[in-house]
């Protein structure tokens, strides 16, 4: 099965008993707009609730599509998934990711 990444980096896949995988992007970006709602400030610091809305950049069909969370999050399909169960180096930047989180 071909991933397409819809990321602006390449995503790499760390899979148990099998090479890792690097899944270059594509060229296209999947994003999502969204909305900011002023709620009440806590403590002085003011606090907004994100409403997530139009996705785009994300072909109707094709897939599978590795997409951001955020992205996933305003799109369920069952052809889209983010990256999960981050690994990170030490100086805490993601290098690989053990699993693909589902949208739907």
């Amino acid at each position: 099965m071909q991933f397409v990444n819809l990321t602006p980096h390449s995503i790499t896949l760390l899979r148990a008993g099998r090479p890792d995988e690097v899944i270059p992007p594509s060229g296209a970006v999947a994003r999502v707009t969204f909305d900011e709602i002023e709620c009440p400030a806590i403590g002085g610091v003011r606090t907004v609730k994100r409403v997530l809305g139009e996705v785009t950049g994300l072909p109707l069909a094709g897939g599978p599509y590795i997409v951001s969370g955020m992205v996933a999050s305003a799109c369920p399909r069952h052809d889209v998934f983010s990256p999960g169960d981050l690994v990170r180096d030490d100086e805490g930047r993601v290098i690989g990711c053990r699993s693909l989180i589902r949208s739907l």
